[in-house]
């Protein structure tokens, strides 16, 4: 008599014969497949981190730096994979991106991350000015834009910012 397993939606995952099959046999699937649930996806697109560094006076121009990294990565079906890029602009700001992605559900990917601020004499300071805490689903087999924006909350100086942005798809 065979058993058969399934997953939190009632689709069939295994029978008891073929799991007997396999602790016989020693055959394992191949590092990274995706699991017979099916759920494993893949993130591509990429990620913009626009900065504006204020500089004061009539005499000063800001300096404004743009920086994309191009995104790929694999999804586990359990687990997470996780990043954390980062761009300097103006000699004195540093952005810095905490992003993890899972599944959530149907192949649902939830992404979430804090983008921190930093400001201060060189793009290297440890004085934070402003960080958020961010989160998103991107359904399976679409495209999302979502973006964040931070600024010198510590200074009270808005002109000095960065802007976070996903272009990303779900496949």
């Amino acid at each position: 008599m065979s058993t058969i397993l399934r997953d939190h939606a009632g689709r069939k995952i295994a029978s008891t014969a073929a799991l007997l099959s396999l602790l016989v046999l020693g055959v394992a699937p191949a590092a990274g497949a995706a699991s017979a649930g099916g759920l494993a996806r893949s993130i591509t697109g990429t990620l913009t981190i626009e900065t504006n560094d204020y500089e004061p006076g009539f005499w000063a121009d800001d300096e404004h730096c743009r920086t994309t990294i191009r995104l790929s990565r694999f999804v586990p079906d359990t687990g997470s994979v996780s990043y954390r890029p980062y761009a300097k602009c103006g000699g004195e700001i540093r952005t810095e991106v905490f992003a993890t992605h899972k599944i959530a559900f149907n192949g649902n990917v939830l992404t979430t991350g804090r983008v921190d601020f930093y400001e201060g004499a060189t793009s290297d300071t440890k004085e934070l000015s402003h960080s958020v805490a961010y989160q998103f689903y991107l359904w399976a087999g679409q495209s999302t834009q979502y973006s964040i924006k931070v600024w010198n909350l510590r200074e009270g100086e808005r002109r000095d910012w960065a802007r976070v942005t996903y272009n990303v798809r779900n496949s």
